[in-house]
């Protein structure tokens, strides 16, 4: 029996095909919704005033309530359709989920954006290349923006014309609007495609993994086991923003070219939606993590190998490699301000003392 044909049950009771999706998404919800408070509260705790200040930490704070207005608001919505599914629930119900679910994925890309603009900074990269790695991103930031504003649109105009049963509801613009869904999903995969190559060309980590310790400038100074899992650290977070959404996005379609219920599609779109935002939180936790512990044991600042391990050669005009602070202050990126430092922010003997001010 479909949802669709699905009559009022009697008071008190409700069909196993209403509460078996709802209680998966809601559990999926519940369970994002869960990780975010601590990593919320771990953030703050290890951010400084200078850093709270900074659009980075801004916008990682705006993508957690982004994930909690998704978590609380599908919550909201299944735990109805289980417990009162003669219930009608006012259109503004579904414009909380609808949003949330669709932003979330292109305002985390707009902080890796962000990010990829650190390591090819507008004065140290030459005008053509910086157009042509950006610009096509930007085309397709609006393309992606204008798509989910058109399907929010379409949503919530049918939802004026529901019935009680969100299940059914849920099915019904998923069914009508999917080839706005497909339209995003297609793009976000291409946006991350592109972002992701772009990033990970420029850290070069497998060169610097593959290199004679002996050959590493910073492998005197510091222990090798210490070093090299603080670039496998890094590899791994860069992994966790870029890739995982990707993989995430690519099955996301898959569900919508070959499955008509909502159900998986939904489920795959909300685990998309928190592991971006966790992806790119944990990098600002992490690097937070090593600005509050330098303060608070300042013996840890001159062995610590953020500011002496490099980075593949940059377009600056010197020709000197960027250094791991400035791939670090990608991922927890700086103010625009910063953004317009003059050469001297690729020297080594500014990077030890940028690296004070990573997050």
């Amino acid at each position: 029996m479909s949802p669709a044909a699905l009559q009022p049950p009697p008071p008190g009771l409700n069909y196993i095909s209403v509460v078996q999706p709802s209680l998966g998404i809601l559990m999926v919800a519940l369970t994002g919704t869960a990780v975010l408070f601590p990593l919320l509260v771990i953030l703050f705790f290890f951010s400084t005033k200078s850093l709270r200040r900074k659009p980075i930490f801004v916008m990682n704070v705006i993508s957690i309530i982004l994930g909690l207005t998704l978590g609380i608001s599908f919550t909201f919505i299944m735990y109805q359709a289980i417990t009162n599914p003669s219930n009608l629930l006012t259109r503004f119900a579904y414009l909380f989920p609808a949003f949330s679910l669709t932003l979330i994925p292109i305002f985390v890309d707009s902080i890796l954006l962000l990010r990829l603009l650190i390591v090819y900074p507008f004065h140290a990269t030459p005008h053509h290349v910086f157009i042509l790695i950006f610009f096509p991103l930007m085309c397709i930031k609006a393309a992606r923006i204008v798509d989910v504003g058109l399907f929010i649109d379409l949503v919530i105009s049918a939802m004026s014309k529901a019935i009680p049963n969100p299940v059914t509801n849920i099915q019904t613009g998923w069914t009508n609007q999917i080839a706005f869904l497909k339209a995003e999903s297609f793009l976000q995969v291409i946006d991350n495609v592109i972002t992701s190559c772009l990033f990970l060309y420029r850290l070069d980590i497998r060169k610097m993994l593959v290199q004679h310790p002996s050959e590493n400038s910073f492998s005197r100074e510091l222990p090798e086991s210490y070093t090299t899992s603080t670039i496998r650290g890094l590899f791994w977070i860069a992994i966790s923003n870029f890739i995982f959404p990707l993989l995430l996005g690519i099955v996301e379609l898959v569900f919508m070219f070959h499955d008509p219920s909502f159900i998986h599609g939904i489920i795959v779109g909300i685990i998309n939606a928190y592991v971006s935002i966790i992806g790119v939180l944990l990098a600002t936790v992490w690097a937070a993590s090593v600005r509050w512990t330098e303060e608070h044991h300042p013996s840890v600042r001159e062995n610590n190998a953020v500011s002496t391990i490099h980075f593949t050669q940059g377009y600056s005009r010197n020709n000197s490699a960027i250094s791991m602070a400035d791939t670090i202050g990608s991922m927890v990126s700086p103010g625009m301000g910063d953004l317009l430092h003059e050469e001297t922010m690729v020297l080594e003997a500014h990077n030890k003392s940028k690296a004070a001010d990573l997050v």
